[in-house]
């Protein structure tokens, strides 16, 4: 019987999600087991053939793993075509099949936080699986005033190749005129608690009234602190965090938990 979950990753020991996923188990009266497991790139292969073989039902995927993880699929679904990263598999079969809810986390909780959120224009911090989940789901949201920054941009426009017709890419230090400005990029989690990839003085000069940051452990990172020392309204990644939980525990399970 298949009746193990995790979610894989390294650091790991910040994740929330087995308080979350228990707390779903728990009140549907499901008899699963929900752990999280220290797992990098070198013992990636070696966990995923012993999940297939075993107990394991599904997993989550999350920093460094999330493109990796697709070299053992079985089977991808469209987003993860069009991401090239995945968050969530699923082996109710025996084979692994993979998937992406980070993007539809991203969806419900930005459609909640900000009203109007269809009249302004975005900046996306980061070019990662994260960022390509965050660009997939404005895009889906009819949103196209979308600005990606990044530190490399050859690496940008290929690693957003399937973006390029929607999205404009600029270095870091061109001038950021966007309202809502999104990080990305992973600084201020955990191992880089004191990263931002803006200064209070980015903030001060761009003319945004949101920053959003994908992190969520710590509840407010550096660039929230800093976003918020300027003036900005401030949201961290818990919304997103709990909706892309929500649709991972519907693939497993089939369980809408839309309530929660």
């Amino acid at each position: 019987m298949r009746n193990k979950l995790f979610v894989i990753g390294s650091p790991i020991e910040q994740s929330k999600s087995p308080e979350v996923m228990k707390d779903f188990i728990n009140r549907d009266g499901l008899e699963l087991n929900y752990e999280k497991k220290e797992i990098n790139k070198d013992g990636l292969e070696s966990f995923v053939n012993e999940a297939k073989t075993g107990e394991v039902l599904g997993f989550n995927i999350t920093t460094p793993l999330k493109e990796e993880i697709l070299k053992y699929a079985d089977e991808v679904s469209e987003a993860v075509k069009i991401l090239g990263a995945a968050n969530t598999a699923n082996l109710a079969n025996g084979e692994m099949s993979l998937h992406n809810t980070d993007y539809i986390g991203f969806m419900k909780d930005i459609t909640s936080q900000i009203p109007k959120y269809e009249r302004y224009s975005y900046a996306v911090l980061g070019t990662g699986g994260a960022a390509r989940s965050i660009i997939y789901a404005l895009l889906k949201l009819n949103i196209f005033q979308i600005t990606v920054y990044t530190r490399d941009e050859v690496e940008a426009h290929y690693k957003l190749k399937n973006f390029e017709d929607d999205i404009e890419i600029y270095p870091y230090g061109y001038g950021m005129d966007q309202d809502v400005i999104i990080n990305a990029t992973g600084l201020g989690m955990a191992g880089k608690l004191d990263e931002s990839p803006l200064s209070k003085e980015d903030f001060e000069m761009s003319r945004a009234g949101f920053a959003y940051d994908l992190t969520y452990n710590p509840e407010e990172t550096k660039f929230l602190a800093l976003a918020k020392e300027a003036g900005l309204i401030t949201m961290n990644g818990w919304g997103m965090f709990l909706g892309q939980a929500e649709e991972a525990f519907k693939i497993w399970t089939g369980a809408d938990r839309n309530e929660l």
